[in-house]
């Protein structure tokens, strides 16, 4: 990794009708989007720019204690999401055309892992973002103190328990101190958004299995370094989106120049 990354410029900038949105992702042609502090998830149909949204409302929802605060969402069907939640730490299965609950699994970092009290201690050193693997696993993104990758599973179950743990090397630390969100790119690779670093960093398309160390394989700056870079997701072509915390509902999205393919 050399050490001056390359950058990214920023070739638009929309609104997303949230204030301090926290998770992007992508579910067939259109663009979903939720915040910490609202129970709605919005979506876009993906076209030219400005995007129009409609607010799918979950207030009616006999959701749980702090069901406001989504931390990041994931497609996992034609209109079916899970949702991740910080406090508690929790996962929720949403069927978004009603909507409805369909269930939800509990995160638990059991006795022994070194990351358990900082877990149970600290609300904002927990779940920051998930992605969901094929076999129905989970890997959940702890963002700061220290980052990690933690893989959670099968979803499902009333509770779900970190099986395995991946460490950032240092290189990856120093370009993205923490994490804030990570998706799957059109390449089938990992990406991941840092707020601390305002930048974009690629894993491999797979963890490694023999090492609990990963490290990224490029890493892309945010041309003016936007503050609370919360949400990624990455469409077909390569191009990135970027959705930034504010507290106000507008410029909060950028889209950036296309990402260049992997070696």
């Amino acid at each position: 990794m050399s050490k001056k990354s390359p950058k990214l410029d920023v070739a638009d900038i929309a609104d997303v009708p949230l204030r301090e949105v926290s998770g992007l992702a992508i579910q067939g042609s259109r663009l979903l989007a939720v915040g910490d502090r609202d129970p709605v998830v919005f979506a876009a149909e993906l076209g030219p720019w400005p995007l129009q949204w409609h607010g799918i409302d979950l207030a009616a929802l006999d959701l749980p204690e702090g069901g406001s605060q989504f931390e990041a969402i994931e497609s996992t069907g034609e209109h079916t999401v899970l949702v991740l939640q910080e406090q508690p730490a929790r996962v929720l299965h949403l069927e978004l055309n009603g909507p409805s609950v369909i269930g939800m699994s509990e995160l638990v970092v059991p006795e022994g892992h070194p990351l358990r009290e900082a877990w149970l201690g600290d609300r904002s050193s927990r779940g920051e973002s998930l992605l969901a693997l094929p076999d129905g696993r989970l890997l959940v993104i702890k963002e700061k103190d220290p980052p990690a990758i933690l893989e959670f599973g099968p979803i499902g179950e009333p509770s779900l328990e970190v099986v395995r743990t991946w460490w950032l090397g240092e290189d990856t630390v120093a370009a993205l101190p923490d994490i804030s969100d990570v998706t799957r790119g059109p390449d089938g690779r990992l990406y991941v958004l840092s707020d601390q670093g305002s930048a974009i960093g690629r894993l491999p398309a797979t963890l490694p299995a023999d090492t609990d160390s990963v490290d990224v394989e490029a890493v892309w700056r945010i041309a003016g370094k936007p503050a609370k870079a919360e949400g990624l997701v990455i469409l077909a072509d390569g191009t990135p989106l970027v959705a930034l915390d504010t507290k106000s509902p507008r410029k909060n999205l950028l889209r950036l120049e296309p990402l260049p393919p992997a070696g």
